[in-house]
């Protein structure tokens, strides 16, 4: 198609050239040139420009917009001489259409595709070469994030693959090494005591008073070694698993970097002698995955050890709450080398590591940021050669709440629909019954947050169905809110007498159903109102 839309653009502007247009017409070629979005323009064989749209203009921005005529290396680059890789010459001359890519001269972060097309040729009288400007800056990112999803799907297939088959002989590391510990400590005594009573002797070809020293030495390192292996495995898996992790804990920021520190407290105190932590006070819980959370975290301390080059140099932790992004903040800063501008954008790629030498997986990052993005948050990156790096995560709090549930109990329909309209924002799921058998079934089924109960109802009042409630202890955490005209009424004394003394007396206001439903979720019904019931009565609203 756009081979298409070039070859038409370019076989108008060779009839626009070749036939005299009548005089009332020529004044419609410079509102077609303009009506065409990507910049056009035309230089004849000596590179004066031929005629141009004002998309150029726009383009090269130059200070006389009156260009035609001028050679373009002068009138758009401001330049004396051509361009040293000009191809419109040698278009015209072989009859050749050339593309190339090349950086906006205007803006480095944009991609320009030139594309120049002979009109005409040497042997005619009149020929031109026809210049297409598009910005392909979208095209080329679309193209790259495409191929590394087709990388990372070939990539996670690769680790899962490298997953199993490293996990299944290091499951028989694991499971034997404890037996082996419990054989050696089941022999040893009977070493010990032939030691004592011959003398050292030789055991796989040490002397046994140096070897049982040792044996213990070794198995730590088999153990030690055989964790670092299942750390890689859980990072493969971690990278090429297709599900999602279970996001339902509310998770407390603070106290998974604590539990982070206790872990990496070895690593800490062998690679820095100034290790400081800021805690923010009263945190927001955060949604999510407390032991996920806290492999982000140890990542990154992980990653600030590693870059700093003496104990002299420290790392900076801390959590706090951003107001403005309403998200919760963990940064991590280290007194480090400092990444390379040119290894900036690769370091959350898998598997790219500069560490290589020193073991490092090239996993870290790339699996935090997995964890991260699971989140809803992201992860930024500072960093500045010979003065270290900052690497801080946001999580975005999720507002979302599982919804809260209310048995609204009532046979008059226009109370049940204003009590659903009125609580219609609130984040509330809604049941009804039109009596108290109903309720008592539906308390059993829907098991709700909050009844909201009418004391005259049909075939079972309201009473009939408090004394439902209080004889079984499976309803005691439902919360009631008793609605009643009758606030002098003997059954409403009684109920009170039950536990349940939230009144709300009808007819009440909007706001009065509003404030008494807020506090009942949050439990901070007054006293005073639960004795005086009076004190809810409000203006006419609805009997």
């Amino acid at each position: 198609m756009f081979e298409r839309n070039l070859q038409m653009q370019s076989g108008l502007m060779k009839r626009v050239n070749a036939e005299a247009l009548p005089e009332s017409g020529k004044g419609l070629v410079q509102p077609i040139l303009n009506a065409i979005s990507d910049p056009l323009f035309a230089v004849n064989p000596d590179l004066s420009i031929k005629f141009l749209n004002d998309a150029v203009l726009d383009l090269y921005k130059p200070e006389n917009r009156d260009l035609i005529g001028k050679p373009c290396h002068l009138g758009f680059m401001n330049r004396p001489a051509p361009c040293s890789d000009c191809l419109a010459l040698q278009a015209v001359r072989i009859g050749k259409r050339f593309s190339f890519e090349r950086k906006a001269s205007s803006d480095v972060e944009k991609i320009h595709q030139i594309i120049i097309y002979p009109v005409g040729s040497v042997c005619e009288e009149d020929y031109f070469a026809l210049i297409h400007v598009r910005d392909v800056t979208d095209e080329k990112k679309l193209q790259q994030e495409l191929i590394q999803a087709d990388k990372m799907i070939s990539l996670g297939i690769l680790a899962a693959g490298m997953a199993h088959e490293i996990n299944n002989p290091n499951n028989f590391i694991t499971l034997n090494t404890p037996l082996l510990k419990d054989a050696w400590r089941s022999i040893e005594p009977i070493l010990e005591k032939y030691f004592h009573e011959n003398g050292n002797y030789d055991l796989g070809g040490l002397p046994y008073s140096e070897m049982c020293v040792e044996i213990p030495k070794l198995f730590s390192g088999i153990e030690e070694g055989s964790r670092r292996i299942q750390q890689i495995v859980d990072g493969l898996k971690d990278f090429s698993r297709q599900e999602k992790a279970e996001m339902n804990e509310s998770v407390d920021v603070n106290e998974v970097i604590r539990k982070t520190i206790s872990l990496a407290n070895n690593m800490i105190r062998k690679s820095t002698d100034r290790f400081e932590v800021e805690y923010e006070n009263n945190l927001p819980a955060l949604k999510g995955n407390s032991r996920k959370l806290s492999q982000v975290v140890l990542n990154l301390l992980q990653n600030a050890c590693q870059a700093l080059p003496s104990p002299e140099k420290g790392i900076f932790l801390r959590s706090c709450y951003n107001s403005p992004s309403e998200s919760i903040v963990i940064e991590v800063r280290d007194e480090g080398s400092g990444i390379a501008n040119e290894v900036l954008p690769r370091i959350m790629d898998p598997f790219f590591t500069t560490r290589r030498n020193l073991g490092g997986t090239g996993l870290g990052l790339s699996v935090s940021t997995t964890i991260v993005k699971e989140h809803g948050g992201k992860i930024d990156v500072e960093s500045k050669r010979g003065e270290g790096s900052v690497f801080t995560v946001s999580f975005p709090l999720k507002r979302e709440r599982n919804p809260f549930r209310i048995l609204v109990a009532e046979d008059d329909r226009m109370t049940v629909k204003l009590i659903k309209e009125t609580l219609r924002n609130s984040n509330c799921l809604f049941e009804e019954a039109s009596n108290g058998i109903e309720a008592c079934v539906k308390l059993g089924k829907y098991r709700p947050d909050l009844l909201i109960l009418d004391i005259q109802m049909p075939h079972m009042n309201g009473l009939e169905v408090c004394r439902f409630i209080k004889e079984n202890a499976e309803f005691a955490d439902i919360r009631v809110i008793i609605a009643t005209a009758h606030w002098d009424s003997a059954e409403l004394e009684i109920i009170a007498g039950l536990g349940f003394d939230a009144i709300l007396l009808k007819p009440f206001e909007i706001a009065d159903l509003r404030r008494m439903v807020k506090k009942v979720k949050t439990g901070s019904v007054r006293e005073s109102e639960r004795k005086n019931p009076q004190s809810l009565r409000s203006a006419p609203g609805i009997q």
